[in-house]
């Protein structure tokens, strides 16, 4: 009798088991959310853990490729046909220059082979500078003579001094064309005892290739050949 009620029992669990429309208890499944975890003072406060991270795999990240490009080299004929055009370059500026180069020269000697013109100067009532071929002469009023004069030989001039007591700005004038002058500068000075003005030749030849002719109130400088 017993054995049967077991039976009757055991068959009776099998059909409950089997059948799809039995409600099924199921067992309670734990969080993976992270609970409130209160420290040991007691305190009420709450330290909230942090997972755990995972490290990105380096291995996954995007490849930069860079991609070179080849730099095409010229051939043989390209390089001469450059340099060709460049050394065509190099020749017209050069003509260009040698023709400049000619026109300077003979303005040049033109300006060289110009006649000197004989001239004379009326630069102040009392002063007269008088230019020819081969001398230039220095002529002032009768009473103003001639008080000395000398050679600057490192500095081709020749210096002459007449007893006046004037007053003047000095004058400076280059003589143009001559073969032997340059230029002439008259000035005065008061601030000596002796008071005189002064007319100074500067030279384009030696000193030694003039000599000078005093006359009173006339000093002339004279080329010598």
């Amino acid at each position: 009798m017993k054995s049967m009620i077991l039976f009757m029992m055991f068959v009776s669990i099998l059909s409950a088991r089997l059948d799809p429309f039995e409600p099924v208890t199921l067992k309670p499944i734990k969080s993976n959310k992270i609970k409130p975890y209160y420290t040991p003072d007691d305190k009420g406060r709450t330290v909230k853990l942090i997972p755990e991270v995972k490290h990105k795999d380096i291995n996954n990240t995007k490849k930069v490729v860079i991609i070179k490009k080849e730099i095409k080299k010229p051939t043989k004929k390209e390089c001469e046909v450059v340099l060709s055009n460049e050394i065509n370059k190099l020749k017209q500026e050069t003509k260009k220059k040698d023709k400049i180069i000619k026109k300077l020269k003979k303005i040049k000697v033109i300006e060289d082979n110009t006649e000197f013109i004989p001239v004379t100067y009326k630069i102040l009532p009392f002063i007269t500078i008088d230019i020819g071929q081969k001398y230039i002469s220095a002529i002032s009023r009768p009473k103003y003579k001639v008080l000395r004069y000398y050679f600057l030989k490192d500095e081709k001039k020749v210096v002459f001094d007449f007893r006046a007591k004037v007053n003047m700005r000095t004058r400076y004038k280059i003589i143009k064309n001559h073969p032997y002058f340059k230029a002439y500068k008259i000035g005065n000075h008061p601030e000596l005892k002796d008071y005189f003005f002064r007319v100074v030749i500067e030279l384009k030849k030696q000193i030694n290739q003039f000599k000078v002719i005093i006359n009173q109130n006339k000093a002339t400088l004279i080329y010598k050949k």
